[in-house]
């Protein structure tokens, strides 16, 4: 159970945090339970063969980044085909900043493909591997061959009922350029990455304090969510730039403080932290806009606020019981 329990918490925190926590989905909704099995081989598949090739390969944060922006990429641009369908959910998502010669709306593929890499993949692993410390491996060979063939069949239904519903509307062409930037970003994650070295002895007072990488990952997630949020009232090319300002900010900082032999677990833990309050508050602008201001959603909804409060606050207490260990 101590193999197979952090590999179940992620399977189902993943899901959790990318559709609930976000407000996408809503527990008050008959169809939910129908598509919670498919969306967790999904998304818990997903993250789970990212988290588990890139511990197995000692590669690090780089990677698993990396391989987050392939998955969203194959999510978005291949199973829903919202990068490419002009009328996704009735949304009208690709008017905003819409480039004929891509055939999608760049402030919506920035943003939906960055929600992917942080809080469908990066954010679940982070809060996962607190609660459960280490690096090693979490499934063997067969458990993760069980999980990568539910990923794929989970990946060929949704494809399959969504253009059997709504249609094709990626082109064979961006379907092919889809691949070649998928093929390039899981490339990059092992080609252009090192391996990473064991854990180094905790100093946390030498890094500083730890409000420090949750505020920075708070703020800079909430300027990226705002930026695309707040469509009506700003260009969209000044909405993009706001955005990579915030991704551009964020990654400089991390990359400058993890360089530093007294960053731990710790830290990583408070950035993940602080980048899943985003949603916390986000969810609520997200829920609204689906679903109204009905009671019973309102009330489920914070219910879902609540137990990704405890989740969170139990990653921060276990990674600080962790560091404070003899070793």
């Amino acid at each position: 159970m101590s193999r197979v329990l952090p590999a179940l918490v992620l399977f189902v925190l993943s899901p959790f945090v990318a559709e609930y926590l976000l407000g996408n989905l809503s527990l008050t909704d008959p169809t939910t339970l129908m598509s919670s099995l498919p969306l967790a081989l999904l998304y818990g598949g997903g993250a789970l063969l990212i988290r588990e090739t890139t511990r197995r390969a000692g590669r690090g944060w780089p990677t698993i980044l990396l391989l987050g922006a392939a998955y969203g990429l194959v999510e978005e641009g291949v199973v829903t085909q919202s990068l490419f369908n002009p009328d996704f959910m009735g949304y009208r998502l690709l008017d905003y900043g819409y480039v004929p010669a891509l055939g999608t709306g760049l402030p919506w593929a920035v943003y939906v493909i960055g929600i992917h890499t942080v809080w469908s993949i990066a954010v679940p692993i982070a809060l996962t591997e607190a609660l459960f410390p280490g690096r090693a491996p979490w499934l063997r060979l067969p458990g993760l061959v069980i999980v990568a063939v539910g990923y794929l069949l989970a990946a060929a239904a949704l494809t399959a009922g969504l253009m059997y519903g709504n249609g094709r509307f990626a082109s064979t062409a961006q379907w092919v350029v889809v691949g070649g930037i998928v093929l390039a970003l899981v490339t990059a994650a092992f080609v252009l990455t090192r391996r990473v070295p064991g854990l180094e002895a905790d100093d946390a007072a030498a890094a500083g304090p730890l409000w420090v990488p949750a505020a920075v990952g708070f703020g800079g997630g909430s300027v990226f969510f705002l930026a695309y949020a707040q469509e009506p009232l700003l260009p969209p090319a000044l909405a993009l730039a706001i955005q990579a300002a915030a991704v551009v900010a964020v990654v400089v900082w991390a990359v400058r403080r993890s360089a530093r032999r007294a960053w731990t677990d710790r830290h990583r833990c408070a950035l993940a932290a602080g980048t899943a309050l985003v949603y916390c508050w986000g969810g609520y602008v997200i829920h609204l806009s689906h679903f109204g201001t009905a009671f019973a959603g309102l009330a489920v909804h914070t219910a879902v606020v609540v137990v990704g409060l405890a989740v969170v606050a139990g990653a921060v207490r276990r990674s600080a019981t962790h560091a404070a260990a003899p070793r």
